[in-house]
């Protein structure tokens, strides 16, 4: 789950920056026979900058925080670099991050890099296939003293309204290094519009 929330503004750090919070509601795992459900070990806070919005090519910098809630102690701090170039309907970008812990473990490599690039093609400028994106991304992740993984991923979105959208996508953990995984996901994008404060006798919030 994530809430993003971008304040109106003229600066850099305020106006073209979205402050955002992310975090595993729930998560499930199978060792053997059994299935534990738990609710998720991670949050993370981050704060993507664009630091170029051109016509076609965007450049946007995102540092970040995770703070570790179960099993291990600490956080992972770090930053990623974004790069993204639309044209017509197709769009591509590239990910560069990398994350320390302020308390190695296990479970929480000292150092992690990772690298990420995604293509995405809405399949007509307009009607019923006008709403449908098709997508696919490949990630590249190196931990320290831990054997490097590659994953794959691919799905399709359907924008259902200009503020409500839906995602199906498979995911292909390490098919490369590491222990293999694949799962489906269904993702649900809704974007809330602008939040404006207004005045009839006590100020009130309301969501347009």
């Amino acid at each position: 789950m994530a809430i993003k929330y971008t304040p109106e503004g003229t600066h850099a750090y305020w106006g073209r920056t979205e402050f955002s919070a992310i975090f595993d509601s729930l998560a499930s795992d199978v060792d053997g026979q059994h299935r534990t459900t738990h609710f998720g070990d991670c949050a993370t806070f981050a704060a993507t900058c664009v630091v170029h919005d051109g016509d076609k090519l965007d450049f946007a910098l995102a540092p970040q925080v995770s703070a570790l809630l179960r099993g291990d102690s600490g956080a992972r701090l770090g930053a990623t670099a974004i790069a993204r170039y639309d044209s017509g309907r197709s769009s591509a970008g590239v990910t560069l991050g990398c994350t320390a812990a302020t308390a190695s473990s296990a479970s929480n490599p000292a150092g992690t890099l990772d690298f990420g690039a995604g293509y995405g093609f809405r399949l007509k400028p307009g009607g019923a296939l006008g709403h449908l994106t098709a997508h696919a991304n490949w990630l590249y992740e190196k931990s320290t003293g831990v054997e490097r993984e590659i994953s794959l991923f691919e799905g399709l979105e359907y924008q259902i309204t200009e503020k409500v959208a839906v995602d199906f996508s498979g995911q292909h953990l390490s098919v490369w290094g590491g222990s293999r995984d694949h799962q489906i996901a269904v993702g649900l994008t809704v974007n809330t519009g602008r939040l404006h404060a207004e005045r009839h006798g006590a100020a009130q919030a309301k969501l347009q």
